[in-house]
């Protein structure tokens, strides 16, 4: 149960990342500058960490 929680948080986690990276791109192209630079470590990381979730969830799934 705890890994197929772990999988479901990498996707929530993932899915947050990627509207958060459409949000940066669409304000940085229209010319707005509310975005601070530190946002894209912040994604990155965001998505990393996701993918790690996914990972291990996939992984403890298929040995169970």
């Amino acid at each position: 149960m705890p890994l197929r929680f772990a999988l479901t948080l990498g996707f929530v986690v993932s899915a947050v990342a990627i509207v958060k990276t459409i949000f940066v791109i669409v304000n940085k192209l229209g010319g707005f500058d509310v975005v601070p630079d530190c946002a894209s470590v912040a994604i990155t990381v965001s998505f990393l960490g996701g993918i790690q979730l996914i990972v291990l969830g996939v992984i403890g799934d298929t040995s169970a």
